[in-house]
């Protein structure tokens, strides 16, 4: 025992008695040599953005136990060394999980392992991490424009290999191009990757531009921008005012409200007279209930033979409009009675 590893041995028997000491014929041994352990060059799979499996082996501990093993791995190091990032591997199994690397990089390997003489490595081997790039949106829809909301949509088509921390959409009535941290700005919660928002509060007959935004690990990505304008906000308007059904002291008249201006009617009706030309509110005056934009307006009373001037009119947020005026006669009544004398 207590001999040199690697060494060579000559050695001969002997034996001793009253005639001296006999020698066998000599003989030679070499001691094992012990040396640092060799391993398998590293295999790497299951490669990602930030991590990657890599398995190695033993190929012969050289006669030495091996008290240590694992990976050591470098960015700049082609051959790296326990000097560099190390990650130790316990047990029999020799794989491990390569966890926080950076995305889109090269990385150096070598599987080591140590005995008493030393530490051993295999070859290096290189892979890279997958590339993090900036999510991918498809263009902004826009629908159900009002003269104060809209609803905007839009859809995140990729995550670029990354994590979105951050969506929704931006907008702007002063630049096409509105940026999430400069103009106003909703953000989207939760794993989604279709983009809803509803825009309220905007001001009526405005132009807006809004764009969706997406953040990950490589920054922001903005869709091309869309624009819209809300409906602006007027006084009614009419159609054609009509007389029909003349007879001797009634008549029939319609109108039609052909927009309420976006704005709801608060007040509609007809006024008439038969002595100005151009009634109004100072004439006689029928308010017409309901909600419908036809109106229709019944007259009785009327005196026989003589011309009535009518017109509608409507009230919204934005004032009153009044209609053309139209003018119809009456009948002559075969029979006048004393107060159509």
């Amino acid at each position: 025992t207590g001999l040199n590893p690697g060494t060579p041995y000559y050695v001969t028997a002997y034996a001793t008695n009253e005639a001296g000491t006999g020698y066998s014929q000599a003989g030679s041994f070499t001691t094992v040599t012990i040396s640092e352990p060799t391993l398998d060059i590293p295999y790497i799979s299951a490669i990602n953005t930030t991590s990657a499996y890599v398995r190695s082996s033993i190929i012969n501990d050289n006669n030495s136990p091996v008290t240590g093993k694992g990976f050591c791995y470098s960015t700049t190091n082609p051959n790296p060394t326990t000097s560099d990032k190390v990650i130790s591997v316990e047990g029999n199994d020799f794989t491990q999980q390569l966890l926080g690397l950076n995305h889109g990089t090269l990385y150096y390997i070598r599987a080591f392992a140590t005995n008493s003489v030393g530490t051993g490595y295999s070859s290096s081997e290189s892979f890279t991490t997958t590339q993090i790039t900036a999510p991918g949106l498809y263009s902004t829809n826009v629908s159900g424009v009002t003269i104060n909301s809209a609803v905007l949509t839009a859809t995140i088509y990729s995550a670029g290999n990354g994590t979105i921390s951050r969506k929704g959409f931006c907008w702007s009535t002063e630049t096409s191009q509105p940026d999430m941290d400069k103009n106003t700005h909703q953000d989207i919660e939760g794993n989604v990757t279709a983009l809803n928002h509803t825009l309220t509060g905007l001001t009526p007959g405005k132009t807006y531009y809004v764009r969706a935004y997406a953040v990950n690990e490589a920054g922001v990505t903005y869709n091309s921008h869309a624009q819209f304008t809300t409906d602006a906000v007027n006084k009614p308007t009419f159609g054609n005012i009509s007389v029909t059904d003349v007879a001797i002291t009634t008549a029939k008249v319609t109108a039609r409200i052909s927009s309420n201006g976006n704005q709801e009617i608060t007040r509609k009706g007809f006024y008439w007279s038969s002595t100005n030309h151009e009634p109004g509110e100072n004439d006689q005056v029928k308010a017409i209930e309901g909600t419908g934009d036809q109106m229709v307006l019944n007259m009785s009373d009327l005196k026989s033979s003589t011309t009535y001037y009518v017109r509608a009119f409507a009230t919204n947020s934005q004032g009153t409009t009044l209609s053309n005026i139209t003018s119809f006669t009456t009948a002559i009544d075969p029979v006048p009675g004393d107060g159509d004398m």
